[in-house]
């Protein structure tokens, strides 16, 4: 098992009332899984995501990566577990607009000092995208489609155990995320990557190995 979270809790504030947004929310992920969570937008699914994968600490619950818990460990210790095991691809890409598509891939790399090593490894996965004649290009240069899998290829250069995707097909176009969903499953099967996408297409939600729908601050599993 790569990632266990238990008896997740998270609320918010609102006025004088608390707004429970996860409600005692229970997941496990197991090497090469593609797990897919459906939901209504603002039904909780980023919140989770951004707790399943530490930017996020819950109000009670534990999240076990690799079977050690990670809940409480420091926010340095929490942020050296997220760089080395856990890739983000998020719904905006938030790609450095002053770097080029080969710098953005190689960011996670430049903070854990290991940026040398893995230029070749970073060029091999541009070629396996079809992104080697754009490796030059700055984000403004690339499409929304380009721009995405350069997220893709940043979340994956460290080899994390699992990578978090968030609404990845929200702002594409029906051909796009059709390439997108290809893309997972190619990336899936060649390197036995585990991943759990959040998204309210269907398509993208037929991917998953197994698929769960977001109600009232609950994970139901479709059998």
């Amino acid at each position: 098992m790569i990632l266990d979270a238990k008896n997740i809790i998270k609320s918010y504030k609102n006025g004088q009332n608390s707004l429970v947004v996860l409600d005692q929310c229970n997941l496990s992920v197991d090497t090469g899984e593609i797990i897919t969570i459906m939901g209504e937008s603002g039904s909780g699914k980023s919140t989770l995501l951004n707790i399943l994968g530490t930017l996020d600490k819950p109000d009670s619950g534990e999240i076990l990566l690799k079977n050690k818990n990670v809940t409480h460990l420091s926010e340095d210790d929490i942020a050296k577990v997220r760089n080395k095991h856990i890739g983000f691809i998020f719904q905006f890409h938030h790609l450095l607009p002053e770097f080029t598509a080969m710098e953005n891939i190689l960011m996670p790399t430049m903070i854990s000092g290991e940026e040398e090593n893995k230029m070749d490894e970073a060029a091999a996965l541009m070629a396996f995208v079809g992104l080697t004649s754009r490796e030059n290009h700055l984000p403004s240069q690339l499409s929304g489609g380009e721009r995405l899998r350069v997220a893709v290829l940043r979340s994956m250069i460290n080899k994390p155990e699992i990578i978090l995707a968030d609404e990845p097909t929200g702002n594409l176009d029906e051909k796009n995320a059709r390439k997108m969903i290809d893309l997972f499953n190619k990336i899936n099967r060649d390197y036995q990557q585990s991943i759990v996408i959040t998204t309210h297409s269907l398509e993208v939600a037929s991917i998953g190995h197994r698929q769960f729908i977001f109600k009232r601050g609950k994970l139901e599993e479709k059998i």
